[in-house]
């Protein structure tokens, strides 16, 4: 394949972008089961406090998708990241303590909204954000499979350990993506919802 090659280039490019959406999907999924797990096994294990944890989650998505500042990713990915460590740090200092189910419902709101930034973020590479969203997904299921597989071996430290290492896997596939107009220089700023029902 000559570097030249447009069609070589561009395969290159698709392969560097699923590669990303399915890393930072498993990502996501550490994040938003790692975090339920803290919040079910540190303060309660009753269904109300899932079903709360989920919609805040959905509700800081539907933040980072529309909101246009900070401009790129990675602020919001060190904020997802610090969140979360803020979640299990507090949470464990606090057992059973429900006073803090509010407050801590905020880092969970701020890893959420990572999860709206990226799909903001990559549709501008994307002509069918079905393919985003089918490489992004697959990854999250991935992610699935493995937090419960892996707490089932190596136990708490799962908690610790799957975040950190899915989350520095998600930035370095993500300083190798190609340069691209991002998707509120082309002012697509709802593009991803639009795109979907588009493609």
């Amino acid at each position: 394949m000559s570097p030249t090659d447009p069609s070589g280039s561009s395969r290159v490019r698709s392969a560097r972008l699923a590669l990303n959406a399915s890393v930072t999907g498993v990502w996501l999924a550490t994040l938003q089961w790692g975090a339920f797990f803290l919040l079910q096994s540190y303060l309660s294990s009753t269904a109300l406090v899932w079903l709360v944890a989920t919609l805040v989650w959905l509700a800081g998505s539907a933040v980072g998708l529309t909101v246009s500042r900070p401009r790129g990713e990675l602020p919001w990915m060190l904020a997802a990241a610090g969140a979360y460590y803020a979640l299990r740090e507090v949470a464990a200092h606090h057992l059973y303590d429900l006073r803090w189910f509010g407050p801590l419902l905020v880092p969970v709101a701020v890893m959420g909204g990572y999860a709206g930034r990226f799909f903001r973020q990559r549709a501008a590479h994307y002509r069918r954000v079905k393919s985003l969203l089918l490489a992004e997904n697959s990854g999250f299921v991935v992610g699935t499979v493995l937090v419960p597989v892996m707490l089932f071996l190596r136990g708490e430290a799962t908690l610790t350990l799957a975040p950190a290492l899915s989350g520095a896997a998600t930035l370095l596939t993500s300083i190798a993506l190609p340069s691209a107009t991002t998707a509120e220089a082309r002012g697509h700023a709802a593009s991803p919802l639009r795109q979907v029902g588009e493609s």
